[in-house]
């Protein structure tokens, strides 16, 4: 019933265009779960045992919150129980859908729950853009968003998925570690990957090998036995093909912040923090959030027609008293 009340209220502004649905910003926000185990006086507060059960939250589940950067490097990473509210907004950082699961859903799986409910409850259109960080910086979801759904993902590169720097030589060929261009060993697929493979010289070709009598100019380990390999990821797929460097690419990935914004606003309502402990009152909880939000939206723009101040509900409230029945 409540999601209904929320989607009948988007609805009616999308029909008003008091909001688009050209843009749109998935993203999600943590949750922490009522239980002991999120104390921060509890010595066993940052256990990582994902086996274990949270006290009265049998549904919330471990994953990651903050880390701190020292000297250059991640460090006191901090873990909690719950859950994490996920939200599509628009570019005027209206709530579309939402939708919150245990903590262990990733975050490119619960996006596709939300862009098919999304498809079913308003329709799509050809052509829209998705933004989203880099958690989602996955080649399935690309694939999913780009050849199912014909939108365009502009999603940033997580450096945990992104290659190495190599130095090539005169040659185009990457080189090793002591400097030698290596000797290309066909392709290789990996999944959705396809990959070139490189090889040490010395190990792949006699005639380059009479050159180098002593071996590896570094003694690399790998030298005794198979040689070093290098692979360069040559993969043409939607997720190589994204626009990155565009000036069109990194002005509307700007709009990004809006979904930020989104969720200080939602600050107000304790969204960080549930003291609830099943799991269906957790969603009604928060729900209620995001309903009120976009019912926010719906009293400036259409009953007090202020539409500029549709994320702005201290401001209208100031304004004389009217009747905000009908």
């Amino acid at each position: 019933m409540l999601q209904n009340l929320h989607h009948s209220v988007i609805k009616e502004l999308l029909d008003k265009n008091v909001i688009s649905d050209d843009i749109l910003i998935v993203d999600s926000k943590p949750v922490m779960a009522a239980t002991r185990e999120n104390n921060f006086k509890n010595p066993k507060r940052n256990s990582r045992n994902k086996n274990l059960k949270a006290r009265r939250n049998p549904s919330a589940t471990l994953g990651y919150y903050s880390y701190q950067t020292i000297s250059g490097k991640k460090d006191n990473f901090i873990f909690f129980w719950g859950y994490r509210a996920h939200v599509i907004v628009s570019k005027e950082g209206i709530p579309l859908l939402e939708l919150t699961l245990p903590n262990n859903v990733k975050d490119s799986v619960a996006a596709r729950k939300l862009i098919r409910k999304l498809k079913r409850v308003y329709g799509s259109r050809k052509g829209s853009i998705l933004l989203a960080d880099a958690a989602y910086d996955e080649r399935a979801f690309y694939n999913f968003i780009v050849n199912e759904l014909k939108w365009h993902a502009f999603i940033p590169i997580n450096p945990r998925n992104k290659q190495q720097d190599k130095i090539f030589g005169p040659n185009g060929l990457p080189l090793c570690d002591a400097g030698l261009e290596m000797n290309p060993c066909g392709t290789w697929q990996e999944d959705l990957r396809t990959r070139k493979k490189f090889r040490c010289h010395i190990k792949s070709s006699v005639k380059f090998a009479k050159n180098h009598p002593l071996g590896c100019p570094v003694n690399h380990p790998s030298f005794d036995k198979y040689g070093c390999t290098k692979y360069l990821d040559v993969t043409d797929d939607a997720r190589s093909r994204v626009p990155r460097e565009t000036l069109f690419y990194k002005q509307t990935f700007n709009l990004r912040t809006e979904v930020e914004r989104y969720f200080a606003r939602l600050g107000d309502r304790e969204l960080e923090q549930t003291t609830h402990y099943k799991m269906r009152s957790i969603k009604n909880q928060m729900t209620i959030a995001h309903l009120s939000l976009s019912l926010v939206a719906r009293a400036a723009a259409i009953l007090m027609e202020q539409p500029e101040k549709i994320r702005c509900y201290r401001t209208f409230a100031r304004e004389p008293a009217v009747c905000l029945t009908g």
